[in-house]
């Protein structure tokens, strides 16, 4: 799990400009992108899709580089729009 944390941090680091909102889907995208194998291993200890990605959700919340904005709509990865967490890179 830690390898997923610390890609998690390195999109936020690395991907995401300090002052930015961006919500939990786009660092789940951008997961599935760069760091595919590492996403996938993270998968096996959650029972559903939902479960996982609020994991996720959770882990950006714990980096301690953002701020915690509320919820969000956006496009998920199965291209539908749902909820999501939006966050301001701090």
């Amino acid at each position: 799990m830690q390898e997923l944390k610390d890609a998690i941090r390195g999109i936020i680091e690395q991907r995401i400009k300090q002052g930015y909102y961006f919500d939990s889907h786009t660092v789940i995208s951008l997961l599935l992108q760069e760091h595919h194998d590492t996403y996938l291993l993270g998968f096996g200890s959650y029972t559903s899709t939902e479960l996982y990605h609020s994991a996720i959700s959770r882990m950006v919340k714990d980096s301690n580089l953002v701020d915690d904005i509320g919820e969000s709509f956006s496009k998920n990865v199965l291209d539908n729009f749902s909820e999501c967490h939006l966050w301001k890179r701090i």
